[in-house]
């Protein structure tokens, strides 16, 4: 049988943790071994409510659907539904850690929510196929309301998260506007001269900064 074919979804996967690999390589026994089963509560929800993927469980609905509305997005093919179940991902991950004080940034942990933010905002463009204004933070408020019964602290940052990644979106599209603007002036002052490889400096520009 072909196991990593899609017939199968692991959900059990034991992991027997004994020793500390400490530096040198020294493997020393732990005071107290356990076993990590790796499953997660989202994996197990997805078992007992009959889903094919984590992103259709009752959590993640109600996000999926609000990710749907703010872009007006009706298309339900298995493509379009992977790039709505990673945007709902993206911003459920971007608001826990904007709430722990996670600042979008060009370093260390900002620097991963600030990919984070802009992958979901991709997605979206692939998606809809024109992007103009941010939609992200509408989704907030659902995150919120499905997580807050198990993290309570949650809706005391809604405001903080709501604010910080709509000027992070505001920033990153406005950004991509004038990237494109810049490229489409290149790609005009190129076919005047007939040319049709663009420089090097150029792609660099616009990849580096826009």
């Amino acid at each position: 049988e072909d196991i990593e074919g899609p017939r199968f979804a692991e959900i059990w996967n034991l992991v027997f943790t004994q020793y500390d690999r400490q530096d040198g390589g020294k493997l020393v026994p732990l005071a107290a071994k356990n076993i990590d089963t790796g499953m997660g509560l989202e994996r197990l929800a997805c078992v007992m409510q009959g889903k094919k993927s984590n992103f259709e469980i009752d959590i993640f609905a109600p996000i999926n659907q609000s990710v749907r509305a703010s872009l007006r997005e009706t298309k339900q093919s298995p493509r379009d539904k992977e790039q709505i179940y990673a945007i709902s991902d993206h911003v459920r991950a971007v608001s826990f850690a904007i709430a722990d004080g996670v600042i979008p940034s060009n370093e260390g942990r900002g620097y991963v929510i600030r990919k984070l933010i802009r992958r979901a905002l991709w997605r979206a463009h692939r998606l809809t196929g024109e992007l103009r204004d941010p939609f992200l933070f509408k989704v907030v408020p659902v995150v919120v309301e499905v997580m807050k019964p198990a993290y309570p602290d949650l809706p005391s940052a809604e405001a903080h998260i709501r604010h910080t990644l709509e000027g992070e979106e505001r920033r990153f599209l406005d950004t991509l506007e004038m990237g494109s603007g810049i490229l489409e002036n290149r790609l005009a002052q190129l076919k005047k001269k007939g040319a049709k490889i663009i420089p090097g400096e150029t792609v660099f520009e616009l990849y580096d900064t826009y």
